[in-house]
């Protein structure tokens, strides 16, 4: 599950490419072992804990990232499965990026006060039309996506750095 690559192009990489490319076989071989039924948790304890930092980041950002509404659904889906949202929470935290652990931890108090965590089988109940209908659910996820471009940003300078100082925990030289 290494990303196979050029010493010269991976040192030319900026961060986000960087992050794609080491994130590609991961996401890869994940939907061959979700596709097959096959057990999710040990696919991603097979990772490194580098690989596994970088999994469940780009797993929820690449989704929250899209919309205010998409930002909403993904936080109530990743709550709704506690050993994704724990697993993000706890990757994120050893990677140091402590404004992203605080603006989750903002994100988890914002859904709990909505009743969340639901059970996994209600999440078709919940809907990204529920911002439409709660005001104050709306207000806050609008300045949360805000704020999540700044976090992020900086997250993701972070993990790239990780990479960049383990190289051989995502790539094989080609």
């Amino acid at each position: 599950m290494l990303a196979t690559m050029q010493r010269e192009v991976f040192d030319k990489m900026d961060d986000q490419s960087l992050l794609t490319a080491c994130f590609t076989p991961l996401i890869h071989t994940y939907k061959e072992v979700s596709s097959k039924n096959e057990d999710i948790a040990d696919f991603y304890n097979r990772l490194t804990s580098g690989q596994q930092t970088l999994f469940i980041f780009k797993t929820y950002y690449s989704h929250v990232i899209e919309s205010v509404q998409e930002l909403y659904w993904w936080s109530a889906y990743f709550l709704a499965h506690e050993a994704r949202w724990t697993a993000l929470n706890e990757k994120i935290r050893e990677l140091g990026a402590l404004e992203f652990v605080s603006f989750l931890e903002d994100v988890e108090a914002t859904l709990r006060t909505r009743n969340h965590p639901i059970p996994p089988a209600r999440l078709p109940y919940v809907s990204r039309d529920d911002l439409e209908t709660d005001t104050e659910l709306r207000i806050f996820f609008e300045s949360a996506y805000v704020r999540l471009a700044l976090v992020s940003d900086r997250t993701i300078e972070r993990l790239s750095a990780s990479i960049r100082h383990s190289p051989d925990s995502f790539v094989i030289w080609s």
